[in-house]
């Protein structure tokens, strides 16, 4: 089990349906890139997964709004695989729990705000489908 940081944002994420491949977090600052562009994200992280669970702590953070997604990327091709509808055949969650109609949720449904030097908790449920 990962150490809580002194400050940041610990991300937990829970409901992996198996311990196969990664778990692909995307932190967005201020909306920048969120959720489709995971190149513009703040940080990112590849996270082993455990017991059908994976965490990781982003650490020395500055005061602002943020917002999460993460896939489990079960067979490692670093990309959210779709069926033919594209409805996604992995799994995806993102902070607050929320979720879209058709789609992500808005960023202003999934943003918190992070304080500096503090921590901020933050448990990812994992849905598969639609």
């Amino acid at each position: 089990m990962q150490l809580l940081a002194q400050d940041g944002i610990n991300v937990s994420v829970i409901n992996l349906r198996n311990n196969k491949g990664h778990v692909l977090i995307s932190l967005f600052r201020e909306c920048v890139g969120y959720p489709v562009e995971p190149e513009k994200a703040f940080r990112k992280a590849q996270v082993a997964i455990s017991n059908k669970s994976a965490s990781v702590v982003f650490s020395g953070l500055p005061a602002g709004n943020y917002s999460i997604a993460i896939l489990h990327d079960e067979n490692d091709d670093r990309k959210m695989n779709t069926n033919f509808f594209g409805i996604p055949k992995e799994g995806y969650g993102f902070s607050n729990n929320v979720m879209g109609s058709f789609g992500p949720p808005s960023c202003s449904r999934a943003s918190f705000r992070h304080m500096a030097n503090s921590v901020t908790a933050i448990i990812i449920l994992t849905r598969y489908g639609w």
